[in-house]
C-alpha cells in the first residue's frame, strides 16, 4: 500500500468514492494521468521536472519508488558527466536513474528544469552533427558515438553494427583503413555426436550440418574479417539440440530407454566465402566414416517446398469447398420460381458445364455416356 492510499484512507475516503485527482486501481489509490500533468517535481539539487506520467514503479532493496510514495526516480540530465553528491550508490544496477524526486511546493520554472538541460544537450548535439556532416565526415558510420560533454565524436569498431547497417564506406571511419567491399558471408558447420549404451551394447551416431551462415545477408569482406577477429561465432540451440543437451548434462545415466546417453555439438570449419561451396569428396569421406551429411541450403529448400505444397493443398481444398457450395446453391436455385429467369438460366448453364443435367424428381444427376 502506497503513502497516497494511507493518507486517503486515514481521511475516511473509501474505494467507492470518486476523486478528481486519483483513481482506485489494484487495491490502492493512484494519481490520474490528467492530474499528473500538472504536478511539479524537484530533485535534491533543485532541478525541477514538469509532470509525471505513470509507467509503473521501481522496487529495489525493499523500497518502492513511485509518484504515489513521493519518491519517483528519474534520469539525471547530467548522467555521469557531473559528480553530484546527491546521487545514491544503492542503485548501481539502474544507471541513469539515481535521482529521487519529490513533489515541489514551488511553481514549475523551465529555466531551472530538467527539460531545459535536455533541450540544450539536444541542440548542441544537432549542431555538432551538422558540423561533422558538412565538414570532414560526409558519410554515415555505425561505429560513431557522440560524447556530449566533450562535444566530439568517437569511433569504436563494431563489426556487428557494420553488418546490420550494411556499411558500404570505402574508408573505415574507426580505423582509417581502406575497406574491401566484396560481398561475402561467414559459413560454418555444426558437428553433432550422440553416444548411446543399452545394456552391453554401445554405439555412436554422428551428424554434420554444413553451410550455415552467420549473417542473413551478405556483408563486406572487411566486416567479415573484423567479425572473426573480434567476435566469436555462436549459434543458438534449437528445440532438439536443447533437449539432448539437457538430458546429456542432467540425466546421463538411465535416460529413458538407454542406460547411458551423451550428446555434444561443436562448430567447425569456419570460413569466409562469396557463396556456399560444397566439397563432394569430403562429403563422401564423411559418409564413409558413418557420418550423416546434411547441407543447410538443402534443408531450407526442402522446408520451402513443403510449405508450398501445404499451401497448394489448402488452396485446392478451399476451391473444392467453394465449388461444392456453388453447386449446392445452383441446384437449389435452378427450379426456384422466386428467382429470375436469367439467374435460373445461369445456374442451368453452370451445371451443364460440370456435367450435371437431366432433371429427375427435382434433382440433377451426373450425365454419363450411356444416357444417350
Amino acid at each position: 500500500m502506497n503513502k497516497l492510499t494511507e493518507v486517503l484512507l486515514a481521511a475516511g475516503i473509501t474505494e467507492e468514492d470518486e476523486l478528481e485527482f486519483a483513481r482506485w486501481h489494484y487495491n490502492e489509490w493512484m494519481y490520474t494521468p490528467k492530474f499528473e500533468r500538472y504536478l511539479a517535481w524537484e530533485a535534491p539539487c533543485g532541478i525541477m521536472k514538469e509532470g509525471c506520467f505513470s509507467g509503473g514503479s521501481l522496487s529495489y532493496m525493499g523500497v518502492e519508488y513511485s509518484q504515489e510514495n513521493n519518491n519517483p526516480r528519474y534520469g539525471c540530465p547530467f548522467e555521469d558527466g557531473v559528480n553530484c553528491p546527491h546521487k545514491k550508490s544503492d542503485i548501481k544496477n539502474f544507471p541513469g536513474m539515481a535521482c529521487v524526486y519529490q513533489l515541489s511546493n514551488k511553481a514549475y520554472d523551465y529555466i531551472y528544469s530538467k527539460e531545459r538541460i535536455e533541450d540544450h544537450w539536444h541542440k548542441l548535439n544537432m549542431e555538432d552533427h551538422n558540423t561533422q556532416i558538412a565538414g570532414t565526415l560526409k558519410v554515415f558510420c555505425a561505429c560513431r558515438k557522440y560524447d556530449k560533454y566533450n562535444r566530439s565524436y568517437s569511433f569504436k569498431l563494431n563489426p556487428e553494427s557494420c553488418a546490420y547497417r550494411k556499411c558500404k564506406n570505402g574508408i573505415c571511419c574507426a580505423t582509417g583503413k581502406e575497406r574491401n567491399l566484396k560481398n561475402v558471408n561467414i559459413y560454418y558447420d555444426i558437428l553433432r555426436k550422440w553416444k548411446y549404451k543399452l545394456g552391453l551394447a554401445e554405439w555412436e551416431e554422428k551428424r554434420i550440418e554444413k553451410g550455415l551462415k552467420v549473417f542473413s545477408r551478405q556483408v563486406a569482406l572487411t566486416t567479415a574479417e573484423d567479425y572473426l577477429r573480434m567476435c566469436k561465432v555462436e549459434t543458438g540451440t534449437g528445440a532438439d539440440d536443447g533437449q539432448d543437451l539437457y538430458f546429456s548434462e542432467n540425466h546421463p545415466y538411465n535416460t529413458g530407454e538407454y542406460s547411458y546417453f551423451h550428446f555434444e555439438r561443436e562448430i567447425v570449419n569456419i570460413r569466409i566465402e562469396s557463396r556456399e561451396s560444397r566439397d563432394l569428396i569430403q562429403d563422401l569421406a564423411d559418409i564413409a566414416e558413418g557420418m550423416e551429411v546434411v547441407h543447410a541450403s538443402d534443408v531450407k529448400k526442402r522446408k520451402a517446398e513443403n510449405k508450398r505444397e501445404r499451401k497448394k493443398k489448402r488452396q485446392e481444398a478451399k476451391e473444392r469447398k467453394a465449388e461444392k457450395s456453388n453447386i449446392s446453391r445452383w441446384l437449389s436455385d435452378v427450379d426456384d420460381e422466386t428467382k429470375s429467369e436469367s439467374h435460373r438460366l445461369f445456374c442451368r448453364e453452370q451445371l451443364d458445364k460440370r456435367g450435371i443435367g437431366n432433371v429427375q424428381k427435382n434433382k440433377y444427376v451426373q450425365v454419363t455416356l450411356f444416357d444417350a
